[in-house]
């Protein structure tokens, strides 16, 4: 089992990873136009509250501390807000102190001491609103009584009630032997209460013997012994009869009550809680009304009493837990070329037919002559009258190129570019999906983040064939699509324990689009994960991760001398890229409704 200052010291450490992301956020939400530089003075002031909030950090953890530190980098945000770093550490100290807030608030609630635990959780609240688990926490600490408050079973009407016996209090002995009959009205007479008899009653010899007990206890007894029931007639009169069935409907008073069932979500579950009254406490006269959540029982008011306990004690609702997750993507990449870029690759030339080949392109006679004409160059230069024609059109004459041989053989070789490479790329990302679902003991709760995309299937035509001709297809081929989920899905499927632990069935999914396709339908890869984890109230578990990690490296230079040592930097050009990504899923629960124990259970004495 985890400690909770453990789990806190866990959270901080996820927090350190993903306070850029946080930083990110911030930035985004903070979106203004670009800020002039802070002065040199801004500067030192900014440098200095950051110092000494991170003095203050340092401390050991305490609300006190992290709220000074907050402040101080607040004001070294205010002096210098283009500093990323300021807006990283003070999203960082900001989840920290919120943090502190609920591990006190916590342990106030432990304590029985609300109105402290009140003002962490409004604190949590005032510095993240949205935060779901403060707003259920201090739901919770609002209610001393229970952590959330327990919806009960209402009576919306009752239609008719029977006299109630208002006996003399007290305790009496009894000690009797003799008629049936005598023995009732003695014990009536005892607590002031007349006793009338149906005819249905016959007499017998009993012996009767107990101890001190009150009229309802000994009545109680005495029915047991002569087989027979009670019927109330007013405060002070009752009438008995023989226990049968026909006895009890011609004689039992009956009233009809409606009970709303606060947390029925489905016409089964309807089902089943009238199945319950009914088998439980043998009621023949019952109507469900699913469109209200309403079942309506006509039954002796001790039988109503009990339903009123049953329907109450099942229906106080089923354990519900908040189920935190946190997805967490770390990404990186490092790109690098090292070396030396030389020509690989040499273009060689004759001068005099490329020379030719400039002069046959039609209007470059035509252009020559004019140039000449006008005095711009001269017939005489014939570099002046190559770099003429060469401009006007894609020649070699443009490069650079060097020339060897003479006479017809003058021949010319490109002369290509040669670099020098030094470059270093790195990229790092981080990117968090916090999610939170609440689901209730034994219910499945589905989350979905991602995108759904068409796959073909299949393809048909409708085709018209005519007796005697060939089979023709009037609209061409008509596609057929399947929708495909891509993305993350998690189902969750908490069962809690009387102890606050959560066993967690989890089903978690990753869809993304593979690099490849087949006719035309894309691959998709899938990661899955199935398993069971039990958990704490509060503690936080990894339930899955991975890594992929690539790596790619390659060397282009001259043959032979790329391998020798350090000439072959002279000589070639090394790259490598290593790419490395992390995919982690933490889940924390924490119940909001707990289990009902077993000594808060509902015990049931009827009389029959």
């Amino acid at each position: 089992m985890v400690s909770s200052s453990a789990w806190w010291r866990c959270v901080l450490a996820a927090a350190l990873c993903v306070a850029p992301v946080f930083a990110q956020e911030a930035a985004k939400k903070e979106e203004a136009p670009a800020t002039a530089e802070p002065t040199k003075s801004d500067a030192r002031k900014a440098e200095g509250a950051f110092r000494r909030a991170l003095r203050l950090q340092a401390k050991p953890a305490d609300t006190d501390n992290l709220q000074h530190s907050l402040e101080a980098l607040e004001e070294s945000r205010a002096l210098d807000p283009n500093n990323p770093t300021y807006a990283t550490t003070y999203e960082l100290v900001k989840q920290q102190l919120i943090a502190a807030h609920l591990e006190k608030g916590d342990q106030f609630l432990q304590q029985n001491l609300s109105d402290e635990a009140i003002a962490e959780f409004r604190e949590v609240l005032r510095l993240e609103p949205a935060n779901a688990l403060a707003q259920s926490r201090l739901n919770q600490a609002m209610n001393s009584v229970a952590p959330l408050p327990q919806r009960r079973v209402t009576v919306e009407q009752d239609y008719a009630s029977e006299p109630v016996l208002r006996p003399t209090p007290g305790q009496q002995p009894f000690d009797f032997r003799g008629d049936s009959r005598q023995l009732l009205n003695a014990i009536g007479k005892a607590f002031g209460i007349t006793v009338l008899f149906d005819d249905s009653v016959t007499s017998r010899t009993v012996r009767f013997k107990l101890d001190a007990a009150d009229f309802f206890t000994a009545m109680r007894a005495a029915q047991q012994l002569t087989r027979t029931f009670m019927v109330p007639m007013s405060e002070t009169q009752v009438i008995l009869a023989t226990d049968n069935p026909d006895t009890r409907r011609r004689l039992e008073r009956m009233s009809a009550k409606t009970y709303t069932l606060p947390y029925v979500s489905s016409a089964q579950e309807l089902t089943e809680f009238a199945n319950l009254v009914r088998t439980m406490l043998d009621v023949r006269f019952i109507i469900q009304d699913q469109a209200a959540s309403t079942i309506t029982v006509r039954a002796p008011s001790e039988i109503l009493r009990a339903v009123d306990s049953l329907i109450e004690d099942v229906s106080a609702g089923r354990p519900e837990v908040i189920l935190d997750i946190r997805a967490y993507q770390l990404g990186r990449s490092v790109r690098r070329d090292i070396g030396v870029s030389l020509p690989l690759q040499f273009t060689i030339f004759n001068v005099g037919t490329e020379a030719r080949a400039l002069l046959n392109q039609g209007g470059n006679q035509a252009l020559i002559d004019e140039l000449i004409r006008t005095g711009v160059i001269s017939a005489s230069d014939a570099a002046a009258i190559a770099a003429a024609l060469a401009a006007q059109g894609g020649s070699v004459f443009l490069q650079p190129f060097a020339v060897f041989g003479g006479g017809k053989t003058l021949s010319g070789v490109v002369i290509p570019n040669a670099s020098i490479r030094l470059d270093y790329n790195k990229t790092e990302a981080s990117v968090i999906q916090h999610m939170t679902l609440r689901a209730s003991h034994g219910s499945q709760a589905v989350y979905r983040i991602g995108d759904r995309i068409p796959v073909l299937t299949s393809q048909y035509a409708p085709l018209i064939n005519l007796p005697g001709s060939k089979p023709v297809n009037t609209t061409g081929l008509i596609p057929s699509f399947n929708y495909e989920e891509l993305g993350i899905t998690l189902k969750a499927t908490p069962h809690i324990s009387a102890g606050s632990d959560v066993t967690l069935q989890l089903e978690l999914q990753i869809k993304a689009l593979g690099g490849q396709s087949f006719n035309g339908v894309p691959t998709i890869s899938t990661r899955e994960y199935t398993g069971m984890v039990a958990l704490k109230d509060g503690e936080s578990s990894v339930v899955s991760g991975s890594i992929n990690v690539q790596e790619q490296s390659g060397v282009q230079g001259l043959p032979w001398f790329s391998r020798i040592p350090l000439l072959g930097l002279a000589a070639s050009t090394s790259g490598k890229n290593d790419v490395v990504s992390e995919l982690v899923f933490v889940i924390t629960p924490h119940v909001v409704r707990q289990r009902r124990t077993r000594d808060q259970g509902t015990e049931l004495l009827l009389g029959r």
